[in-house]
């Protein structure tokens, strides 16, 4: 089922592609809404939007030779079946599966008479039915086929919203980008801004009251070192000759 509904859709989509960009007047300017997505002088996320004037013309060579290579591998790549043992040699089939005993006609055989080879290809042809009869556009760029069913019906405006938006994949990625993202980098500018800085200002502030405390003790007069001097010696001999002997402590 998955299989069915991916040939469908790569098909349906493929059309589209070629009715858009082939069918329809030959000369055609339309005009696209540009978005970017900044950050402003505040820090918050700012969406900048205006409208550029495209012109259909070719594509340069640098991206038209790639093109070609991969269009012309695309289309004689299936010939390969026929070649050798073609996909026989990527996938084996036994021999009971061919009526000739050959394991290239013995695939081609289970090809041909397998109903899902006849189910792709309706749904498949199904889809090119459906996206030529949405997309192809005249010289005039009007379309032969009315499309106002899908606006009538609730379950298909829907539906064309959610894919018209790109099944909101591109909302998503911006939520992720300018909402949970940039809760995370706050969170991250907070902590380095009260728990980093705030250790290191913490140490500096320390620091500085510390030194602000023991420059009281130079005050540059000689009267006051000698009494510190004085008053130092005091408290080592009241240490070594009482304190220490009484506490039975030894230098």
């Amino acid at each position: 089922a998955v299989g069915l509904v991916t040939a469908v859709l790569t098909a349906f989509y493929m059309t589209r592609l070629w009715m858009m960009t082939f069918s329809g007047p030959s000369t055609r300017k339309v005009e696209e809404i540009v978005s970017a997505d900044d950050h402003s002088d505040s820090g918050n996320w700012e969406v900048h939007e205006k409208k550029v004037g495209i012109v259909a013309h070719e594509a340069p060579m640098i991206m038209a030779i790639p093109l070609v290579i991969l269009a012309f591998l695309a289309v004689f790549s299936g010939f390969s079946i026929f070649l050798g043992k073609g996909f026989g040699s990527i996938i084996y089939y036994g021999d009971h599966h061919s009526s000739e005993g050959s394991i290239q006609w013995g695939l081609i055989d289970h090809i041909l008479s397998s109903s899902l080879t006849y189910i792709s290809v309706l749904v498949g042809l199904t889809g090119v039915v459906l996206g030529y009869l949405f997309y192809k556009r005249g010289d005039d760029g009007t379309s032969p086929f009315s499309t106002s069913f899908v606006s009538r019906n609730i379950v298909t405006r829907n539906l064309h919203i959610f894919l018209s938006n790109r099944l909101y994949m591109s909302r998503l990625f911006d939520w992720i980008g300018m909402r949970a993202w940039d809760s995370f980098s706050m969170a991250c500018d907070w902590f380095d801004r009260n728990i980093i800085d705030g250790i290191v200002n913490g140490i500096a502030y320390l620091s500085h009251n510390l030194s602000q405390q023991v420059r009281k003790l130079t005050s540059g007069f000689t009267g006051h070192y000698a009494s510190l001097t004085i008053g130092g010696l005091g408290f080592l001999v009241v240490l070594t000759r009482i304190v220490m002997p009484v506490m039975g402590w030894s230098l």
